[in-house]
Protein backbone atom coordinates (compact mmCIF):
# COMPACT_ATOMS: atom_id res chain seq x y z
CA UNK A 1 0.00 0.00 0.00
CA UNK A 2 2.62 2.25 1.02
CA UNK A 3 4.43 1.92 -1.99
CA UNK A 4 1.06 2.86 -4.89
CA UNK A 5 0.27 6.03 -2.21
CA UNK A 6 4.24 7.13 -2.54
CA UNK A 7 4.49 6.15 -6.39
CA UNK A 8 0.91 7.73 -7.39
CA UNK A 9 1.03 10.94 -5.43
CA UNK A 10 4.60 11.90 -4.80
CA UNK A 11 3.18 15.57 -4.65
CA UNK A 12 1.23 14.88 -1.21
CA UNK A 13 2.01 17.88 1.08
CA UNK A 14 -0.38 16.10 3.91
CA UNK A 15 -1.62 12.45 4.06
CA UNK A 16 -3.75 11.15 7.39
CA UNK A 17 -5.41 7.61 6.90
CA UNK A 18 -6.59 5.61 9.86
CA UNK A 19 -6.37 8.64 12.36
CA UNK A 20 -10.37 9.16 13.48
CA UNK A 21 -10.31 5.94 15.45
CA UNK A 22 -8.97 3.57 18.11
CA UNK A 23 -8.08 0.66 16.75
CA UNK A 24 -9.82 -1.53 19.31
CA UNK A 25 -12.22 -4.06 18.48
CA UNK A 26 -15.51 -5.20 20.67
CA UNK A 27 -13.53 -7.36 23.11
CA UNK A 28 -11.45 -4.57 23.74
CA UNK A 29 -8.05 -5.80 22.08
CA UNK A 30 -6.05 -3.50 19.70
CA UNK A 31 -6.21 -4.03 15.95
CA UNK A 32 -2.93 -3.70 14.35
CA UNK A 33 -1.87 -1.93 11.03
CA UNK A 34 -0.10 -3.89 8.28
CA UNK A 35 1.43 -0.94 7.37
CA UNK A 36 5.16 -0.81 9.00
CA UNK A 37 7.86 1.67 9.54
CA UNK A 38 9.79 0.52 6.17
CA UNK A 39 6.40 1.83 4.28
CA UNK A 40 6.48 5.09 6.49
CA UNK A 41 9.59 5.32 5.06
CA UNK A 42 9.17 4.45 1.79
CA UNK A 43 6.42 7.13 1.74
CA UNK A 44 8.46 9.77 3.65
CA UNK A 45 11.22 9.50 0.97
CA UNK A 46 9.03 9.27 -2.45
CA UNK A 47 6.86 12.16 -1.30
CA UNK A 48 9.12 15.31 -0.76
CA UNK A 49 6.42 17.99 -0.44
CA UNK A 50 4.82 16.36 2.83
CA UNK A 51 4.81 18.41 5.99
CA UNK A 52 2.07 16.80 8.10
CA UNK A 53 1.63 12.74 8.18
CA UNK A 54 -0.68 11.14 9.54
CA UNK A 55 -0.35 7.45 9.17
CA UNK A 56 -1.01 4.39 11.87
CA UNK A 57 1.42 1.91 11.45
CA UNK A 58 4.08 -0.40 13.08
CA UNK A 59 7.67 0.67 14.21
CA UNK A 60 8.60 -2.10 16.69
CA UNK A 61 10.65 -4.50 14.99
CA UNK A 62 12.63 -2.48 12.09
CA UNK A 63 14.26 0.34 13.46
CA UNK A 64 17.67 -0.20 12.49
CA UNK A 65 16.65 -1.71 9.01
CA UNK A 66 16.28 1.78 7.41
CA UNK A 67 19.15 3.51 4.58
CA UNK A 68 20.76 5.62 6.29
CA UNK A 69 20.36 8.05 3.55
CA UNK A 70 16.33 8.05 3.66
CA UNK A 71 15.38 11.69 5.24
CA UNK A 72 12.18 13.98 4.65
CA UNK A 73 13.10 17.44 6.39
CA UNK A 74 9.64 18.81 5.31
CA UNK A 75 7.31 17.05 8.06
CA UNK A 76 6.64 19.15 10.80
CA UNK A 77 3.42 16.99 12.65
CA UNK A 78 3.64 13.54 12.59
CA UNK A 79 0.21 12.38 13.66
CA UNK A 80 0.80 8.43 15.25
CA UNK A 81 -2.79 7.90 16.03
CA UNK A 82 -3.54 4.26 17.96
CA UNK A 83 0.28 3.35 16.69
CA UNK A 84 1.66 0.87 18.77
CA UNK A 85 5.10 1.63 20.38
CA UNK A 86 7.48 -0.97 22.64
CA UNK A 87 10.57 1.03 22.40
CA UNK A 88 10.54 4.88 22.82
CA UNK A 89 14.34 5.53 22.14
CA UNK A 90 14.90 2.82 19.43
CA UNK A 91 11.45 5.07 17.67
CA UNK A 92 12.50 8.06 18.17
CA UNK A 93 16.28 7.61 16.90
CA UNK A 94 14.63 6.07 13.55
CA UNK A 95 12.01 8.95 13.39
CA UNK A 96 14.26 11.67 13.71
CA UNK A 97 16.95 10.08 11.71
CA UNK A 98 14.00 9.89 8.98
CA UNK A 99 12.02 13.07 9.76
CA UNK A 100 14.54 15.56 11.41
CA UNK A 101 12.29 18.65 10.82
CA UNK A 102 9.41 17.16 12.98
CA UNK A 103 8.44 19.40 15.68
CA UNK A 104 5.05 18.25 16.77
CA UNK A 105 3.90 14.18 17.25
CA UNK A 106 0.49 13.51 17.99
CA UNK A 107 -1.17 10.25 19.31
CA UNK A 108 -4.64 9.69 20.44
CA UNK A 109 -5.70 9.26 24.39
CA UNK A 110 -4.47 6.06 25.71
CA UNK A 111 -7.94 3.92 26.15
CA UNK A 112 -9.80 2.68 28.92
CA UNK A 113 -10.59 -1.63 29.60
CA UNK A 114 -7.42 -2.19 26.83
CA UNK A 115 -7.58 -6.13 26.50
CA UNK A 116 -4.68 -8.82 25.66
CA UNK A 117 -7.49 -11.35 24.47
CA UNK A 118 -10.55 -13.00 26.09
CA UNK A 119 -11.08 -13.26 29.52
CA UNK A 120 -7.57 -11.65 30.46
CA UNK A 121 -7.38 -8.91 33.01
CA UNK A 122 -7.48 -5.35 31.27
CA UNK A 123 -4.20 -3.70 30.76
CA UNK A 124 -3.04 0.10 31.30
CA UNK A 125 -2.62 1.26 27.49
CA UNK A 126 0.94 3.03 27.59
CA UNK A 127 0.93 4.03 23.86
CA UNK A 128 0.15 7.72 24.78
CA UNK A 129 2.49 7.87 27.67
CA UNK A 130 5.30 6.58 25.01
CA UNK A 131 4.76 8.90 22.81
CA UNK A 132 4.56 11.65 24.69
CA UNK A 133 8.10 10.57 25.93
CA UNK A 134 9.20 10.30 22.15
CA UNK A 135 7.92 13.77 21.43
CA UNK A 136 10.35 14.81 24.77
CA UNK A 137 13.49 13.01 23.08
CA UNK A 138 12.62 14.49 19.58
CA UNK A 139 12.68 18.14 21.32
CA UNK A 140 16.06 17.35 23.14
CA UNK A 141 17.85 15.71 20.57
CA UNK A 142 17.08 18.28 17.35
CA UNK A 143 17.51 21.02 20.37
CA UNK A 144 21.23 19.35 20.86
CA UNK A 145 21.72 18.49 17.12
CA UNK A 146 20.62 21.87 15.98
CA UNK A 147 22.71 23.59 19.09
CA UNK A 148 26.06 21.44 17.44
CA UNK A 149 25.35 22.31 13.80
CA UNK A 150 25.73 25.83 14.80
CA UNK A 151 29.10 25.10 16.45
CA UNK A 152 30.09 23.37 13.56
CA UNK A 153 29.01 26.06 11.36
CA UNK A 154 30.78 28.72 13.67
CA UNK A 155 34.05 26.59 13.87
CA UNK A 156 34.25 26.31 10.37
CA UNK A 157 33.43 30.21 9.43
CA UNK A 158 36.26 30.90 12.27
CA UNK A 159 38.68 28.71 10.78
CA UNK A 160 38.09 29.84 7.20
CA UNK A 161 38.20 33.38 8.30
CA UNK A 162 41.60 32.70 10.07
CA UNK A 163 42.91 31.75 7.01
CA UNK A 164 42.43 34.00 5.33
CA UNK A 165 43.85 36.35 7.21
CA UNK A 166 47.08 34.63 7.27
CA UNK A 167 47.16 34.41 3.71
CA UNK A 168 46.42 38.23 3.55
CA UNK A 169 42.84 37.84 1.93
CA UNK A 170 41.08 39.26 4.96
CA UNK A 171 41.95 42.41 6.82
CA UNK A 172 39.89 43.07 10.02
CA UNK A 173 39.56 45.75 12.21
CA UNK A 174 38.23 46.04 15.82
CA UNK A 175 36.31 48.87 17.03
CA UNK A 176 35.31 49.04 20.45
CA UNK A 177 31.51 50.05 21.19
CA UNK A 178 31.50 54.15 21.59
CA UNK A 179 34.63 54.35 19.45
CA UNK A 180 34.10 56.12 16.23
CA UNK A 181 37.25 54.78 14.33
CA UNK A 182 40.06 52.53 15.02
CA UNK A 183 42.79 53.14 16.95
CA UNK A 184 46.05 54.17 15.60
CA UNK A 185 47.82 50.82 16.28
CA UNK A 186 44.56 48.99 15.22
CA UNK A 187 45.42 50.23 11.50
Amino acid sequence: MAVQIADLWPHLEELKLGMGQDWQTDTGQLCTSALTLHGVAYIVVHCQKLHTLGLVFDPTDECTMLKVEWTNKNIHILDMGASPIENPVATTATLLSLMPGVKEIWTNPALKNLSLGIGLMPVADRRAERWTLVLEMVTVFGSVRDGAKADGRAEVRKDLLEELAKEGFLTTMRIKRGQKEPSSEQC
